[in-house]
């Protein structure tokens, strides 16, 4: 690798220094919350309070100092085959990223960043694990935008193409001196627009979401908590003593439990609209498109995000239904990518896969042509493919045993705890058996030419949909229950982190078969797979489906 690259080494942008030490104040301010709770307690409050203010005061400055250093000591640069990073001021470390082996560049704006005018880059090589390979925090938005072009390129064509970018908005761009591969730029990829949500979609799709089942739960316990004792909590004895005095003789109580459940169910309203309200911010403006080999996610209102996936690097598809999105007829799209998703900072939320956060459910099969164009799977989430084998109806006895099993490991240490009317909570075997059936019904596997679909899930639906190629391992298990009843579960396992889908409690018979069928599918499959691009699939290898 040469030396310095023809971009040089370049710092963070200052705002940097202004949004750490921020990101600090926020740390320091959740760890000293529970102190400031205790210290409201006049008997806890400390005799020399200045002593506990010059020590908070310390401590502020001991981060400011060491955002500080941390800045000066970030630098990145651009040479003819590699991201290079230096950072850490205590532990120095040296990243270099090689080209040819990113596999997304995706940026981001909060809301603090865009009042400064800067940006976040982030670039994910597929290595694994939950860090991100090089996170580039705070430098000018249009440096984001100039240098995650610049990198894609670089990705593409093998080397750093010659594309001078200036270092600084205003500031003469150095021609490039470093002999690459590419000389000359390449001309822009067409950005194919593939989906576009409105407003109306990105609603309902908060308010379809599963947190949604969360709010109700939340609502059958506040009803089974609303008595006297949750009542003298909510209402002071002012109110009580109205409700007394009003005409009603002994309803009294009626009205103060009526208008508990209205408290409560205007507070779980609240919340529920927070929720329609957050899914909206978080998505409004969102765009899927295709760019060259790669399909690239907007969305984002007040924190604008800008991720690129390798359709070559997706290994499966799923698509998610939760009950309410049935009852809609929508389902949310996420996808699988080798590499896992990237956590990329402690105070920072996980870039979720989410392909599209809702489609019609008669729209699933365009979804899903989106990454797999050759796919030819009919209607995935409403019907079963030619050659679907459900789950043995066994799969009840076992399911029931193991739910049995598991309330009585539950129950039996509480028990000892509180004494044996914690057993009386074995009313629920019955419901948990009454569930099985539903479970089995909806398990099951196909195989439509070079795909697997798997569908799983009674209460959270979830269909897999997996290219037989991308397929690292196929593992077939059994558990001491299934044993017995001579069932097994096929374990599919894709690359990256989250790729496993099981076909749980198929019969052993047709477990062993889908495991041979799918092992003498793989040689012929991959030959196809890697065909030059030019050359039709069908040359490439035998006909497999």
């Amino acid at each position: 690798m040469s030396a310095p690259g023809a971009l040089g080494f370049r710092r963070l942008h200052p705002a940097t220094l202004l949004l750490d030490t921020a990101k600090g104040l926020r740390q320091l301010g959740r760890l000293l919350l529970p102190a400031a709770i205790l210290l409201s307690n006049p008997t806890l409050r400390p005799e020399h309070p200045t002593r506990w203010i010059g020590a908070l005061v310390a401590v502020v400055l001991l981060i400011a100092i060491a955002v500080v250093v941390d800045f000066l000591a970030t630098r990145f640069a651009l040479e003819a085959e590699a991201l290079v990073i230096h950072s850490g001021s205590w532990k120095r470390v040296t990243r270099s990223i090689p080209y040819v082996r990113i596999q997304g560049v995706s940026t981001s704006q909060s809301v603090a960043q865009r009042l400064l005018g800067v940006g976040t880059l982030r670039v994910d090589t597929g290595a694994g694990g939950v860090a991100a390979e090089a996170l580039l925090e705070s430098l000018r938005w249009r440096e984001v935008q100039q240098l995650r072009e610049t990198l894609l390129r670089a990705r593409d064509h093998g080397g750093l193409t010659a594309v001078p970018m200036a270092a600084r908005e205003g500031e003469a761009a150095a021609p490039s001196t470093v002999s690459v591969a590419a000389t000359q730029a390449p001309a822009p990829v067409a950005d194919v627009p593939l989906v576009t949500l409105d407003d109306d979609e990105l609603l309902l799709a908060g308010a379809t979401s599963m947190q949604l089942l969360v709010i109700l739960g939340a609502a059958v316990g506040l009803v089974e908590r609303l008595g006297d004792e949750w009542v003298s909590l909510v209402f002071s004895d002012r109110v009580r003593g109205v409700a007394a005095q009003l005409p009603t003789g002994g309803g009294a109580g009626l009205l103060l439990v009526a208008a508990g459940v209205v408290v409560g169910l205007s507070v779980l309203a609240v919340l529920w609209l927070g929720v329609v309200l957050a899914t909206w911010v978080r998505y409004r403006g969102f765009r899927l498109s295709r760019v060259g080999n790669a399909l690239v996610r907007e969305y984002g209102w007040l924190h604008r995000r800008t991720a690129s996936t390798p359709m070559a690097r997706v290994q499966a598809v799923t698509l998610h239904e939760s009950p309410p999105r049935r009852l809609a007829r929508r389902m949310e799209v996420r996808i699988k990518s080798a590499g896992g998703m990237a956590v990329h900072t402690p105070g920072d939320e996980p870039d979720v896969p989410v392909l599209l956060p809702l489609v019609r459910a008669a729209a699933a099969n365009d979804a899903v042509a989106h990454v797999f164009p050759d796919a030819q799977v009919e209607m995935m989430a409403a019907a079963p493919v030619p050659g679907w084998h459900r789950a043995s109806p066994r799969s009840w006895v076992r399911t029931g045993v193991e739910r049995s099993a598991v309330l009585a490991a539950v129950l039996a240490p509480l028990a000892v705890l509180f004494g044996s009317g914690v057993w009386q909570l074995l009313w629920a075997l019955p419901l948990l058996w009454a569930l099985t059936p539903l479970a089995w019904r909806v398990r099951g596997v196909g195989v439509s030419g070079a795909y697997l679909v798997v569908r799983e899930g009674w209460l959270m639906r979830i269909t897999w949909v997996v290219p037989v190629a991308k397929l690292q391992q196929v593992q077939l298990r059994q558990g001491p229950l299934q044993r017995g009843l001579r069932l097994a579960t096929v374990r599919l396992t894709t690359a990256g982190l989250g790729g496993v889908a099981d076909v749980v409690d198929l019969p052993v018979a047709d477990a062993r078969m889908l495991v041979d069928d799918l092992v003498a599918r793989l040689p012929a499959l991959r030959r196809r797979r890697s065909a030059p691009p030019g050359e039709p699939l069908a040359s490439a290898g035998a006909d497999v489906s």
